[in-house]
């Protein structure tokens, strides 16, 4: 399940540092850089600093809670990069971010091998 030729930048945000080291490691594995940021203020600090990312993972449940305006900005800052929200779902996550350039991929002990899944097939797009 590698990826193209092409070396592809993940951006991955999550609150937990634990889940970062382990996606940080399993995509690694995989080829991808690995971007890391543990809330919203740490990604829009990557935006500024014009990081460049083909790909967001994002656990919505950040500590600065600004999810919203941190999905408005990823939208107007990086059009078209998709996004898969990894995260126990439940319906609100799901309703509050519905939208074309989005996955959801359920966080379980479980979920790396769909995950990766999920991401070739949104980098293959």
């Amino acid at each position: 399940m590698k990826p193209a030729e092409t070396t592809w930048t993940i951006l991955v945000v999550d609150r937990n540092p634990n889940v970062r080291r382990y996606l940080l490691r399993e995509l690694a594995l995989e080829g991808y850089r690995v971007l890391m940021a543990e809330n919203c203020r740490s990604v829009m600090r990557l935006i500024r600093d014009e990081a460049k990312f083909d790909l967001v993972i994002l656990d919505p449940d950040l500590p600065d809670d600004g999810t919203e305006p941190l999905l408005q900005t990823l939208r107007h800052e990086c059009p078209g990069t998709p996004v898969i929200i990894h995260a126990l779902i439940t319906e609100d996550i799901i309703q509050e971010n519905t939208e074309n350039n989005m996955d959801f991929v359920e966080k379980d002990g479980r979920s790396i091998e769909h995950l990766k899944r999920v991401i070739v097939h949104r980098l293959a797009r």
